[in-house]
């Protein structure tokens, strides 16, 4: 696959902007941007599927999207988060700020706990697992077009009523940036700062800086702290996505210098 593909399609014009208010007969366009060809094809399979929905571009890199996004603007993008050359989540920013009326849709296998409301912040309608049915991605697909804001194919609204309150799933990661949470949860699947910069097409010193950036945000002392943190900081994300009703604290930084997850193997800042 190239790494920009345009075919012909109808879009829509002046919809409201609550979204796209769908009928049977609705044509609603489609740009999808991920940099794996076989997942790009499966979701324009399910997408092209539907009644009056159409693909009209297929982008590998946030380059290409741009390029596709300027010269026709898709009432849909579909997107994942981790791209060459820029974060899903930075490329949300973009086009929130340059095409606030185009439904973002994130599409990814990041945690849906804290990337989920980290989407929605950039500017995202839905946050969709990849490990999600087709009914679901459907699903959160069309809520996203009337109006709603969705993650894992429920309303923001249901999901506050279901737990009484919304909590905010990243809890002190609310401090790091986007870029910062992809190191962290990186962090937490054990790459080293090298494999995160390859991972994220950035310099190791680029990382570095990363690291130091959230080592200061949440108050800890070196490297090992660090990893310390990320990885309970995911174990607490996977137990909230297991079990969505249930209340769990999330690891708070120690500042009198006591870690608080005694295990995992020792890390340096440099790593």
């Amino acid at each position: 696959m190239n790494d920009v593909t345009v075919t012909n399609s109808l879009n829509l014009q002046g919809r409201p902007a609550a979204g796209i208010k769908s009928t049977d007969d609705s044509r609603v366009s489609f740009v999808i941007l991920d940099d794996h060809p076989v997942i790009s094809f499966g979701v324009s399979r399910v997408i092209q599927s539907q009644r009056g929905w159409n693909i009209i571009g297929h982008a590998e890199t946030p380059a290409a999207a741009r390029e596709i996004i300027r010269n026709h603007v898709p009432d849909v993008l579909i997107l994942d988060l981790i791209l060459p050359g820029n974060s899903g989540l930075e490329f949300l920013h973009w086009l929130h700020a340059e095409h606030p009326a185009v439904i973002a849709i994130a599409y990814s296998v990041q945690p849906e706990p804290v990337f989920g409301p980290a989407c929605i912040r950039a500017g995202a309608s839905a946050y969709v697992g990849k490990h999600a049915s087709v009914d679901v991605l459907l699903q959160s697909i069309r809520m996203a077009i009337a109006g709603d804001v969705v993650i894992g194919g429920m309303p923001l609204i249901e999901q506050t009523s279901a737990n009484g309150r919304r909590e905010d799933a990243a809890d002190k990661t609310t401090l790091l940036s986007a870029r910062e949470h992809e190191v962290l949860q990186l962090l937490a699947d054990g790459m080293s700062t090298r494999e995160i910069a390859t991972t994220l097409y950035r310099s190791p010193k680029t990382i570095e800086t990363h690291r130091a950036r959230i080592m200061r945000k949440l108050r800890l002392r070196d490297g090992i702290s660090l990893v310390r943190y990320a990885v309970q900081w995911r174990q607490v994300t996977q137990t909230r996505s297991g079990d969505a009703t249930s209340v769990v604290t999330v690891p708070q930084p120690q500042e009198n210098g006591t870690d608080a997850l005694k295990t995992g193997s020792p890390a340096t800042a440099s790593e």
